[in-house]
């Protein structure tokens, strides 16, 4: 007997299925990461959550530069923003 997935195991299947990437989308966004990008994408796959302030203490000389990059990395769909 098989039971029926409820409501919030079928929204994290949903999700999970949403965040799934073809192939070719990965390979688009490998030419623009760089080792600091991945080294980034790890940490707040980590973390969950850093703000643009704790980004800037561990990978950048300056918070403008932070704040470029993340603005590229969320219009890539690499990360996505909720906060600044």
């Amino acid at each position: 007997m098989v039971a029926a997935l409820s409501d919030s195991d079928r929204s994290r299947v949903l999700r999970s299925r949403a965040l799934r990437v073809s192939a070719e989308r990965v390979f688009e966004l490998a030419r623009h990461l760089t080792e600091r990008d991945r080294a980034i994408a790890l940490a707040l796959y980590e973390q969950q959550l850093l703000t643009t302030d704790q980004l800037t203490l561990l990978f950048f000389s300056s918070r403008r530069r932070a704040q470029d990059r993340k603005n590229s990395s969320v219009s890539w769909s690499v990360v996505s923003s909720c906060c600044s």
